[in-house]
């Protein structure tokens, strides 16, 4: 072959890679490669940029997810909703009280039903706003659609948002699947259920501007950041699946197998999730008493 021939050949292989539009027909194809099956019940973490580009936009993504399961299984997307915290309770130096009373003035209540999602995505934010969709009532929300929407959204507390009786907690009591497109393991919030499970010894204190008033809480919370550490732990022994949906790397994962094992490491090392050192407020705030295990 001639080297004129050559590239053509990679110039052609390039475009037939990376030109072409995805549609919702091949990302079912590749969401169910991953081991999506009729009848599961998915909870889908996305970023529409690295799938590139897509014929239909974010609906097409979503087409997709719905043909993977099919009409007897349910897809969830997360649907957090952030800026309805008391600012008094804002990580950094704590302002004046006058700028206190003012920035919360400006705070928005939140309104499962209105209240649009924050740095969860295109995918997410759109179906949260598609017909039949429920969301759960507190900001740290999970929106659904399928058979087993409604158990899983039914109720949600600020005490225990990402507990065992929350929305996630019900996906992994369900034996859901978590499904990353395109994003990395420290999106995949079901994580959180594995805090509960090991009881890890820190709780944060906070207030909410709901549509019913501010409203105090205090909840076992992390950041999450740190989840990726667990990828390295699941590929070992076989829990994870990799795949391409569009050209996003992805991967699927049981959630309680995931869960599980999370909590077993947590368990013997409670700090196993916090982040570096001087790297974030909420994980600084947490070590001491994973160090002392309080």
């Amino acid at each position: 072959m001639t080297g004129a021939a050559n590239l053509r050949g990679q110039l052609y292989d390039f475009r037939r890679r990376h030109g072409r539009s995805a549609t919702s027909r091949k990302m079912a194809r590749g969401i169910r490669a991953l081991g999506v099956y009729s009848g599961d019940v998915v909870i889908a973490h996305t970023s529409l940029r690295k799938v590139g580009k897509v014929r239909g936009g974010p609906e097409a993504l979503i087409k997709a997810l719905r043909k993977a399961v099919g009409s007897k299984g349910t897809i969830c997307m997360p649907a957090h909703s952030y800026g309805h915290e008391d600012p008094i309770f804002y990580s950094g130096p704590v302002p004046e009280l006058s700028d206190v009373e003012r920035m919360r003035a400006a705070v928005a209540p939140f309104d499962p039903r209105t209240s649009p999602t924050t740095g969860m995505g295109v995918v997410a934010e759109t179906f949260r706003q598609l017909p039949g969709v429920r969301r759960s009532p507190m900001p740290l929300g999970i929106a659904a659609l399928g058979p087993a929407a409604e158990y899983i959204t039914a109720t949600q507390s600020l005490d225990d948002p990402q507990g065992l009786e929350s929305p996630v907690g019900r996906i992994y009591a369900l034996g859901g699947k978590a499904l990353l497109i395109g994003v990395k393991l420290d999106r995949d919030t079901t994580l959180h259920v594995a805090e509960a499970l090991a009881n890890t010894p820190w709780q944060r204190r906070g207030r909410v501007h709901l549509t019913s008033g501010w409203t105090d809480y205090t909840a076992r919370l992390n950041c999450g950041n740190s989840f990726w550490r667990i990828e390295p732990v699941l590929h070992e022994r076989g829990l994870i699946t990799y795949g391409r949906v569009g050209r996003a790397r992805s991967m699927c994962i049981s959630v309680r197998d995931s869960v599980d094992l999370a909590a077993q490491l947590l368990m013997s090392e409670p700090g196993y999730f916090l982040c570096t050192v001087g790297t974030c407020h909420a994980c600084d705030a947490a070590r001491p008493r994973a160090q002392s295990g309080m």
